[in-house]
């Protein structure tokens, strides 16, 4: 074994249910929970300076458990994406990557409108 290396073995013998997979889009996950983050960051600006949550389901969420409520409901979305692409990576790595990107998009979006709103409002 190479120096720095993890040699991860399953829990049961074989390729079984319980057999802990190679990560493959730690880059591409770590980016989106990083733009998540941001996403939550400036959605709180925005709330603090009199403006609204404009996506209705994160409203609701928002009105029924505050702000915790609505971090709570983005990691779970996160949490969920990047499982579902970890497990998709394994038949086609290109669709799970592209979900991905895609997911880094669509979070970036509101980042840069709450950008906008807070530099001119």
């Amino acid at each position: 074994m190479q120096q720095g290396t993890v040699a991860v073995s399953p829990v049961h013998g074989g390729s079984g249910f319980l057999e802990i997979p190679h990560y493959k889009f730690m880059v591409i996950d770590l980016l989106l929970v990083l733009f998540s983050a941001a996403d939550i960051l400036f959605t709180w600006a925005v709330l603090n300076k009199g403006g609204e949550e404009v996506n209705p389901l994160a409203r609701l969420v928002l009105d029924s458990w505050q702000l915790t409520g609505l971090v709570v409901y983005k990691y779970t979305l996160i949490v969920l994406v990047i499982l579902l692409c970890e497990r998709v990576g394994r038949c086609s790595e290109v669709m799970a990557r592209s979900v991905l990107l895609l997911g880094i998009v669509l979070t970036c979006v509101p980042v840069v409108w709450s950008t906008w709103l807070l530099m001119h409002h």
